[in-house]
């Protein structure tokens, strides 16, 4: 039977998020603040270095977003971009774009399999229903040798740990949220045929929105990205998707030390005892 503790850790943790579908335009709104700013600030180059990089590749791009109006980067002329919205009040909130639109659930995308080049999921993770599902679909319309880029907020960090204080009092955007670690969305990406190619990290000011405030911690920021530390707001993770099977994380040759001999018989004796057996 679970302790007071433990029921109180349970609610605290399994708290209801705030669904994207009805929480669409309170986040734009956030983006909209100093500290949202701050934040896109810091993801839009990195974002900006990964499509650059893969501009000539990726025939047909899909971005899907909390903040879709802020994501039109520059891109490959001969592409596509296409624009998931999550939800009809979304739409309404939203100004019109270069990007084609497109309005869905995001666990059903209306696209074949294997027919998008390049996706990118900004901060849909973790306010979508069921996480997995929207990344298990991303996946399914993801093209072999396709780019994924995830973009999600980092639970362990001074972000996460205000997002579980503000989860006490209020269920509110962005605080109301999965709280989806870098180890956990390897995890899946692996389990989904994907292999993570690199990781960013951003963000390590205090998230209030105060620009005297974070702009104290803004020394230390590009040292803290140059060295990778841990805690940052919020976390990149570019994947591919492999074309044939699962990726294995670990060769035969990696894994042979760790490997218990099991006890077998020798063939001599497996014979004699057979012999024996007979016999009788």
């Amino acid at each position: 039977m679970k302790s007071g503790w433990q029921i109180l850790i349970s609610a605290i943790w399994r708290k209801p998020v705030a669904s994207l579908d009805r929480a669409a335009m309170s986040l734009n709104q956030w983006f909209d603040s100093p500290l949202g700013e701050s934040i896109l600030e810091r993801e839009l180059p990195l974002i900006d270095a990964m499509r650059a990089e893969h501009a000539g590749q990726a025939r047909i791009s899909l971005v899907a977003s909390a903040t879709g109006k802020k994501l039109s980067t520059e891109r490959d002329s001969a592409g596509l971009d296409i624009r998931v919205i999550p939800g009809i009040q979304a739409l309404k909130s939203e100004h019109r774009g270069p990007e084609s639109e497109l309005v869905c659930q995001l666990e059903e995308i209306p696209l074949p399999d294997n027919s998008v080049d390049f996706i990118l999921l900004h901060h849909v993770l973790e306010f979508s229903k069921n996480p997995h599902s929207v990344l298990r679909e991303a996946v399914r319309v993801l093209a072999p040798r396709g780019q994924l880029l995830i973009v999600a907020f980092n639970p362990w960090s001074a972000f996460g740990f205000r997002s579980l204080v503000e989860r006490l009092f209020r269920l509110s955007v962005p605080w109301a949220q999965h709280r989806l670690s870098k180890a956990r969305l390897t995890d899946w990406l692996y389990l989904m045929s994907c292999e993570p190619a690199g990781f960013a990290r951003g963000f390590y000011t205090l998230p209030v929105q105060s620009n005297r405030v974070r702009k104290v911690f803004d020394v230390f920021e590009p040292l803290a990205v140059r060295m990778g530390l841990p805690g940052s707001g919020f976390v990149m993770i570019h994947a591919t998707k492999n074309v044939f099977g699962r990726p294995m994380r670990r060769t035969s040759k990696e894994m042979r030390p760790q490997l218990v001999p099991f006890p077998v018989a020798s063939p001599a004796a497996r014979v004699v005892h057979l012999v024996r057996k007979t016999d009788r």
